[in-house]
Formats: structure tokens, C-alpha cells, sequence
């Protein structure tokens, strides 16, 4: 079984399988610069760190359910894809009801 940390010491992550290495290499650095221990880490820019028995897992979950949120699409059906490829979007050329900018942000935010 293996198991996974990850440390965030000032500006820099920590990880590997051998906890007795990740303590000296900290020990190390705090020798040589001004360190300090900020522990697990369990989020970090939006993205969730899971550690399971046999790896780490990264998701994005709660950005996700927060970006929903934000736009109020928390309720929206799920799909596979966002939009089929075969949509022909001139059809339904009625851009009154979308907010341009709202979109953008939407999309960059993806």
C-alpha cells in the first residue's frame, strides 16, 4: 500500500511515498532557509488533492459545483459533451436571451 504526501512549505509543495524522506528534506531546508510547515495540503488553485491507498487524486470538484453555482446552472441536466457537434447554432439565432459577457466569463473560467 502506498500512501501519498503532500506538504506545502511557504511556496513549496512536498510530495512523495516515504514520509521519513519528506521529514528530512524539510529538516534540510529549514536548515538552510526560513521555512515553515503548513501541513497536508488539501486544496490549492481550485483543484481538490484526495489522497487514496494507492495514489493521489486530483479533481476539481468543488470548482465545479462553485462555478455552477455562480452562474445558476447548479440544476442544469448532465450531459457527455457541452454541446453535440452537429448543432447548427444559426437556426436558433435569437441572442436577446444570452448575455455575452456572462458567456465569455463562463467559458474563460473553463
Amino acid at each position: 500500500m502506498l500512501a501519498y504526501f503532500l506538504v506545502y512549505v511557504d511556496d513549496l509543495f512536498l510530495t512523495g511515498n516515504d514520509p521519513k524522506f519528506i521529514n528530512s528534506f524539510k529538516l534540510s531546508l529549514a536548515n538552510k532557509f526560513s521555512c515553515k510547515d503548513l501541513g497536508l495540503t488539501s486544496h490549492f488553485l481550485g483543484i481538490e488533492l484526495v489522497p487514496t491507498p494507492d495514489n493521489l487524486l486530483l479533481t476539481q470538484h468543488y470548482y465545479i459545483c462553485d462555478l455552477l453555482h455562480k452562474h445558476s446552472m447548479h440544476d442544469a441536466k448532465l450531459v457527455c459533451t457541452l454541446m453535440s457537434t452537429s448543432f447548427n447554432i444559426a437556426e436558433y439565432d435569437d441572442t436577446t436571451s444570452c448575455d455575452e459577457h456572462e458567456y465569455r466569463h463562463l467559458v474563460g473560467s473553463l
